[in-house]
């Protein structure tokens, strides 16, 4: 699940999950079933793909059977496991496209790599002193910009608090409040001052802005729990480095997209980036296993399978794809996110097509599913249908505090949440690909 338009602590930040992106950019520049515990062919295929990125010959020929949740949380332990973070535009996300590309061409489909590019936002500003660092985010605006100097605490940053000290060669470092940002840093530019670092007066991380105001000193903020070390700091004589170092970058990624006949229209789609932070079982490992093993046992002509990169960052996968495809007689896409682990079972998105789904599992007795909606600043793949005019749908299996952690591992997924949530798909396919 992504988060979009997300503020931070009151400020509106990009489209970005902002601690995603920075650690991303860290990365961009530096460089089962009792008769069968593990399905053979995904442990072929996880074998030859993380080794090798060799592919073994689709097998057409054996029907597919029934499906099967111990099949999906082999894909899973692949994916979250063998392969791992699969952050946007890394070696991590380009294997697990690979790999899905393996599967759904062993399970019959013709299978395309559609590359796109997005703008990633990266803040790479901190603050540094000899034994040790702060985390900083540059407000917007600030020049990209690298200052040394001896912190000195300046009140709320007005000039009658620069008037009381000397600051000239200095670090200030200010409250949040009572002074916009922008006038804060030409009042610590006038005073003489090298940097400006404003202090969050609540709790968490902010990104201001100096709006229309121009500076040449490096400006960025910090969490209020950073107050007493640069209190601290300022009162040791110390020297602070303050870098502010935020921008953006045009990343590669890719769709991964499985067709059965020569037109689709209909598709099942689930991202398969993960954050920074963790291995993205749940979110979304599961949807994306999930998919796979719904691709094989549900291989009818014109349904398509579309695996999307790059959601993390703003549904960048899925809003590539309805742009360069007709959306026209498109009759809908059911998408999967975060689907192992049931604490609210939820179909959110377009009212129809959410009724629809729901009636079809209430008749074939499948109780527990509610039409849902995800909270503020989260979506996922289906708003980009929606939005292109195609009934479309989220599988979710409900929160999990877990998700965009390290703790989102292979062992925060449920196996009786996996069969419930195959089994809803399942029927919801068969549903609507069979009524007219």
């Amino acid at each position: 699940m992504t988060m979009r338009s997300r503020p931070v602590r009151g400020v509106v930040m990009s489209r970005y999950l902002f601690p995603a992106t920075t650690l991303m950019v860290a990365f961009l520049f530096a460089g089962c079933s009792e008769q069968e515990a593990v399905p053979q062919a995904a442990a072929a295929v996880a074998e030859t793909t993380v080794a090798s990125s060799t592919f073994p010959a689709p097998n057409t020929a054996v029907p597919p059977s029934k499906a099967d949740p111990d099949r999906v949380l082999a894909h899973l332990k692949v994916l979250a496991g063998d392969i791992g973070t699969r952050v946007a535009g890394t070696d991590g996300e380009r294997r697990a496209a690979e790999y899905i590309a393996t599967t759904l061409r062993a399970a019959g489909y013709t299978v395309v790599m559609e590359p796109f590019t997005f703008d990633l936002r990266y803040d790479l500003s901190a603050i540094r002193f000899t034994d040790g660092s702060l985390k900083a985010l540059a407000l917007t605006g600030s020049p990209e910009a690298e200052a040394r100097g001896t912190p000195v605490m300046a009140g709320m940053g007005r000039p009658e608090d620069f008037s009381l000290r000397d600051v000239r060669g200095k670090v200030v470092v200010v409250d949040r409040g009572v002074v916009p940002f922008g006038q804060k840093a030409a009042n610590a530019q006038g005073a003489g001052a090298v940097a400006l670092i404003v202090v969050n007066n609540e709790d968490g991380a902010f990104r201001g802005t100096l709006g229309d105001v121009k500076v040449s000193i490096p400006a960025v903020g910090v969490e209020r729990a950073e107050r007493a070390r640069l209190v601290d700091l300022a009162q040791a004589g110390g020297t602070l480095i303050v870098a502010a170092a935020a921008g953006s970058k045009q990343t590669p990624s890719q769709n991964v997209v499985g067709r059965n006949g020569e037109k689709c229209e209909a598709y099942l789609g689930a991202h398969f980036d993960s954050v920074p932070e963790g291995p993205g079982a749940n979110d979304n490992a599961s949807g994306i296993a999930m998919i796979l093993e719904l691709a094989r046992t549900n291989r009818r002509p014109g349904l398509c399978v579309i695996a999307f990169g790059a959601e993390e960052y703003g549904l960048w996968g899925s809003q590539a794809f309805v742009k360069q495809h007709p959306m026209a007689g498109v009759r809908f896409l059911l998408n999967f996110d975060m689907v192992g682990k049931i604490t609210d079972a939820q179909i959110v998105g377009e009212p129809a097509l959410q009724e629809k789904v729901l009636g079809l599992l209430k008749q074939a007795g499948k109780t527990g599913f509610r039409a849902g909606q995800f909270p503020p600043f989260a979506s996922s793949d289906h708003a980009s249908f929606v939005s292109a005019g195609v009934p479309a749908v989220t599988f979710h299996s409900g929160d999990d505090p877990l998700i965009h952690d390290p703790r989102d591992s292979t062992a925060n997924v449920e196996r009786a949440s996996i069969e419930t949530m195959l089994a809803a798909g399942d029927l919801a396919i068969d549903g609507l690909m069979t009524a007219r």
